[in-house]
């Protein structure tokens, strides 16, 4: 399904959403009073925060939703394995269905004393928010701009709280809100919690030879692989001692002339898989033109893994240069690849510089990105009154 804005039916929607309302039937499932609304379950930085998110409050019982017609849903078993887990997008055929099967959301949630929803980059969790009980405690979590926040501001007022994962993305939808002239008072609801990875006791160890170079990601645009596929084919054309992999749909994204200079591991099937690639790895390498704060910065400088990445969304807050990692200019392409390229030449030459970055971006992540506060406080933001 589409994040585009769809031609509204008023008429239609108000029709079939009523009788979904009326002919919802009973749930199969006991609901617990607190749902999950997610996109889907595929392999990605934000399905790895919600899946964590789920095994916060595992032990409350909740009814996870992917409203997504994506398939296959790798994730889904883990999420299964931790929550009540139904794929109602899968159901969802056309506008009238859409229409009517939101009805059938909304009134299964209100038949809940106090229920607690949670909706994370799903568009249907927004059109479902004015069918919901006054008492509802409705949240939903930000990953980053250009995704649902122009689609969700009609709906600001309805949300008891808004979770950013990062202070540069919160500010971002400040400033929109501003220009849009909601109420200021909206955004005393916004806070910010940071995404959280599992950090080792100690370092890992490198192994000495070529800078090896990683990218862990979906080949989505906003990526902007291509240039990753160019700055590897530079450093080999410079005889450089530096070797890439790369994770993920990555292949058909990058050049085919720029191939030969990557190494493709593919789709992996989750952090166990990846986590070798981590180990090995000296530099994580990401040319991003958007981001919120990405998962996989933390997975990396959690294992002494140096971040050389576009000043784009909250990268500052812990990519900083001379101390943790490399900065590139976010916007104009060949000035990323000119970067990037020196960037890589002076790791692989100056090894003590390229060890003094690792420590600090261990140190960094040891410090910031354990599981205990973000484990505390979304079983705060969850909590039903």
């Amino acid at each position: 399904m589409s994040n585009k804005p769809r031609k509204d039916r008023p008429l239609r929607r108000a029709l079939f959403t009523r009788l979904g309302r009326l002919f919802t039937g009973k749930s199969a499932h006991p609901d617990s009073g607190l749902f999950l609304l997610f996109n889907h379950a595929v392999i990605g930085g934000a399905d790895f925060v919600h899946l964590r998110i789920t095994r916060a409050v595992a032990d409350l019982k909740p009814t996870v939703l992917f409203t997504l017609n994506t398939s296959p849903q790798p994730l889904a078993p883990q999420f299964a394995a931790l929550a009540h887990v139904e794929q109602p997008g899968l159901a969802i055929k056309g506008h009238t269905g859409r229409y009517y099967r939101i009805g059938q959301l909304a009134a299964r949630i209100n038949r809940c004393d106090r229920p607690v929803v949670l909706g994370g980059h799903s568009r249907l969790f927004y059109e479902l928010l004015p069918l919901l009980r006054r008492d509802a405690r409705c949240v939903d979590l930000v990953h980053a701009m250009a995704t649902l926040e122009h689609l969700s501001l009609p709906y600001a007022h309805l949300l008891t709280q808004r979770v950013f994962i990062s202070a540069k993305v919160r500010d971002e939808y400040a400033a929109l809100y501003d220009r849009a002239g909601l109420d200021p008072a909206l955004k005393s609801r916004m806070t910010v919690i940071e995404n959280c990875v599992d950090v080792p006791e100690a370092a890992p160890a490198k192994d000495a030879g070529p800078l090896r170079v990683l990218f862990v990601g979906r080949g989505a645009p906003e990526k902007r692989l291509h240039l990753v596929g160019r700055i590897a084919a530079e450093c080999r054309r410079r005889g450089l001692p530096v070797e890439f992999d790369l994770v993920g749909d990555c292949e058909p994204v990058v050049d085919a002339a720029d191939r030969p200079a990557c190494r493709f591991a593919g789709m992996l099937s989750g952090p166990d898989a990846i986590a070798p690639f981590y180990d090995r790895a000296q530099v994580l390498l990401l040319t991003s033109s958007m981001e919120g704060f990405p998962l996989v910065v933390q997975e990396a400088m959690a294992r002494a893994v140096v971040p050389v990445c576009t000043d784009v969304g909250g990268m500052a807050r812990h990519v900083l240069p001379g101390s943790t990692g490399v900065l590139l200019p976010p916007n104009d392409e060949a000035a990323v690849v000119t970067a990037g390229v020196q960037a890589l030449t002076e790791l692989a030459t100056d090894r003590a510089r390229l060890a003094r970055l690792a420590a600090g971006a261990f140190a960094r992540a040891a410090e910031h990105f354990g599981p205990r506060q973000f484990l505390e406080s979304w079983r705060r933001v969850l909590a039903r009154g």
